[in-house]
């Protein structure tokens, strides 16, 4: 774990009680995939970041992108996570501190499950990813599937720690307005659509993506089996070939 501070990021510092981060949740994060020492899609992360503490108004302190970008580039650890959390400071005129998260763990190749269920949510804030996260632990399903967050009026806001894509007569669809804006979604790309339960009801094949297991299909959705279609395996391939090209270190492995 480091913080940033006036000296630079310092290992094992701890973030006080007085930040508005660890008092109300106020903070925005990016997770950012491990393999082989290299960081993956690390630019798209980190604009990512830049966009989220620019739409919650945090004030991050200066040249932070150059102070972290080393740090994430030669990561401590082989495989895993890294986190990188913008805080609210202590006050609404207070900068911002940032900290970085090592986490070491295996990168699965599989979901844990392919069966995902509907689940009831509102989210609590509009701009991204947050540190207010306890809703999204508490809407995954004590049976292990996958949730599928949907609002109190029927829309279709996407995994609970994933974005969701439906394949539908052909189409490639995802949520317009999803509870996160995920970089593996930005890659995938498809058709943002105004998706409702009715919409999964009739798809043909669904899958969800997020930065640690990439693109992983799903085979259920409540109790339905879904037909499936060849997009989803064309999605899962394109998606490691673009994250491949992107860092020179993968790229032997992926061909």
């Amino acid at each position: 774990a480091y913080l940033l501070g006036s000296a630079g990021l310092i290992a094992s510092a701890g973030l006080p009680l007085t930040d508005r981060g660890f008092r109300y949740g106020m903070s925005v994060f990016e997770t950012i995939g491990i393999r082989e020492t290299t960081p993956l899609l690390l630019d798209a992360h980190l604009a990512k970041l830049v966009d989220s503490a620019a739409a919650a108004n945090f004030q991050p302190p200066n040249a932070w992108l150059e102070a972290v970008r080393p740090h994430l580039l030669a990561p401590p650890i082989g495989e895993g996570v890294a986190r990188s959390y913008i805080t609210a400071g202590d006050r609404e005129d207070a900068e911002s501190r940032v900290a970085l998260l090592f986490e070491e763990m295996p990168i699965p190749t599989e979901p844990g499950s392919a069966r995902a269920v509907t689940v009831k949510f509102a989210p609590a804030t509009p701009f991204g990813k947050t540190g207010c996260y306890w809703p999204h632990f508490l809407a995954r399903p004590a049976s292990g599937e996958e949730a599928i967050l949907c609002a109190p009026d029927g829309r279709v806001l996407g995994g609970a720690m994933a974005n969701l894509f439906l394949v539908r007569a052909g189409r490639l669809l995802t949520p317009r307005d999803p509870v996160r804006r995920g970089v593996v979604r930005d890659w995938i790309g498809g058709e943002e659509a105004d998706l409702t339960r009715a919409d999964l009801a009739c798809a043909d094949a669904a899958f969800l993506t997020n930065s640690r297991l990439g693109v992983f299909p799903l085979t259920h959705i409540d109790s339905r089996e879904l037909p499936g279609d060849p997009l989803v395996e064309t999605s899962r391939a394109f998606a490691t070939f673009a994250v491949a090209a992107t860092e020179p270190a993968l790229a032997a492995s992926a061909r």
